[in-house]
């Protein structure tokens, strides 16, 4: 079986190199916006299961990236990344905040020997209300670290 082809006129011809362009440069747009999101996941390198720590990463990237691209990425409004970013920090990080010199200071006082149970009875009794676990994860994340001092045994044999 044959196959006849039929010949095209120059303005035919025209119209579909032109139409063949268009549809290159499209595709080479996309290719652009595809390669731009696989370079923004393979840069996160971090866990980003909430959204507060996927508008933090988009924060930190946005020197690199548009926010409307890191947004897309990531799955989030860049309404919602920009009234986060307006948004203060909420009241536990503030009453951490407050909570957090009285610890030191506590720390301090003790030659850096009171663990999250000293603490607690110290704050106790400065009128502060909170648990061991709180005054734990603030020491951990103060880099308040007890030294423990180690009795030595004495052989006898």
């Amino acid at each position: 079986m044959e196959q006849k082809f039929k010949a095209l006129s120059a303005g035919q011809v025209a119209g579909t190199l032109e139409a063949f362009q268009v549809e290159n440069r499209r595709l080479q747009r996309e290719l652009h916006r595809v390669t731009q999101q696989r370079d923004i996941l393979k840069n996160l390198g971090h866990n980003l299961r909430t959204a507060r720590h996927r508008f933090e990463r988009i924060k930190a990237m946005q020197r690199e990236y548009s926010i409307a691209e890191l947004c897309g990425t990531l799955n989030v409004t860049r309404s919602g990344y920009h009234a986060w970013t307006g948004r203060g920090p909420g009241v536990r990080a503030q009453a951490n905040a407050a909570l957090l010199p009285l610890i030191t200071q506590a720390h301090r006082e003790s030659r850096q020997t009171y663990g999250s149970p000293r603490i607690l009875n110290w704050l106790h009794q400065h009128g502060q209300r909170c648990g061991r676990m709180r005054i734990a994860k603030l020491m951990r994340t103060d880099d308040c670290a007890t030294f423990q001092l180690k009795s030595s045994s004495k052989s006898t044999a």
